[in-house]
């Protein structure tokens, strides 16, 4: 957000001068962090914890931006078997064991130990069917393409319709900008994607163990961009573009940025700094291909 106003600041200060700042932050951490860092702009701002609040109480002309927004709304997990689609739920199983340490949550398994004596209580998290699988999901699941082989995994995200009904009623005129990790329901749901898309990031690594280090390790997976054009388009949100990362900045000029150097050492060189960085963002091997918008 620095950047954006700083840029609209140097560009066009008339524009900057007729802004308001609405964020929608849960984490009160952040929430304070994005305050300090924004403290330079004499510009009126709000905070809301959530979007339905900020629709409940705003209404105004101009872009709703978000970045990696949607990839981490919860997810309802389902799972093609025997030829039928089942929604995956978490059930977990108790066990007492004789311990002599104290209680501990382990950062390597899916086992959570709690003992206030030698006697310790096992809890292990385990995958299930659930008994159904709920109207959104079914509806979904009928516009999936055909032929998907068993045991193949895909996630719905979770209350993506209220939200792109909050946004349509906060916005009366504008646009509303989207960049995040997904693709087309096409190209999502697709067999070489059998395993789905839901990854877990602890210390700035990958993984698939979600039920592992529980409440420790960010969870994600790739957004559905049909579905969201879809929802978007019920609540009058029409889709005017819908690109890849990289498609974007080029047709938005991002080499013009680029700089003609004659450098030789790469740690000490700004302008192969600049280059590299403009390599990652629009390289399909890079970034460039993993982000749509």
């Amino acid at each position: 957000m620095q950047q954006i106003l700083t840029r609209i600041r140097e560009v066009d200060a008339q524009l900057y001068a007729r802004l308001r700042i609405i964020m929608v932050e849960i984490s009160p951490y952040h929430a304070h962090i994005q305050k300090e860092s924004l403290q330079s702009f004499s510009l009126p701002k709000m905070w809301y914890k959530t979007v339905e609040e900020a629709a409940r109480n705003e209404r105004f002309q101009g872009v709703i931006f978000s970045n990696e927004y949607f990839d981490a709304f919860p997810v309802h997990l389902v799972e093609k078997a025997r030829g039928e689609w089942y929604e995956i739920g978490i059930g977990f199983e108790q066990e007492m064991e004789t311990k002599k340490k104290k209680s501990y949550i382990s950062p390597a398994s899916n086992t959570v130990e709690v003992a206030d004596s030698d006697e310790a209580q096992s809890v292990i998290f385990l995958e299930g069917y659930m008994p159904e699988v709920s109207s959104e999901i079914t509806a979904i699941i009928k516009g999936l393409p055909k032929g998907l082989p068993d045991g193949m995994r895909i996630e719905v995200q979770a209350g993506v319709s209220e939200v792109m009904d909050a946004l349509s009623s906060m916005l009366e005129r504008g646009r509303v900008v989207s960049i995040d990790y997904g693709d087309s329901a096409e190209d999502l749901y697709h067999p070489s994607r059998k395993n789905g898309t839901l990854a877990c990031y602890y210390q700035h690594q990958m993984n698939e163990e979600y039920l592992e280090r529980i409440g420790e390790q960010d969870i994600t997976a790739h957004v559905n961009f049909s579905r969201l054009m879809e929802c978007g388009d019920r609540v009058g949100l029409v889709t005017k573009s819908f690109t890849r990362q990289d498609q974007f900045l080029l047709a938005n000029g991002i080499l013009e940025k680029a700089q003609a150097h004659q450098d030789t050492d790469p740690f000490t060189s700004v302008a192969m700094k600049r280059n590299r960085a403009i390599q990652q963002l629009i390289l399909p091997s890079g970034l460039g291909g993993y982000f749509e918008s």
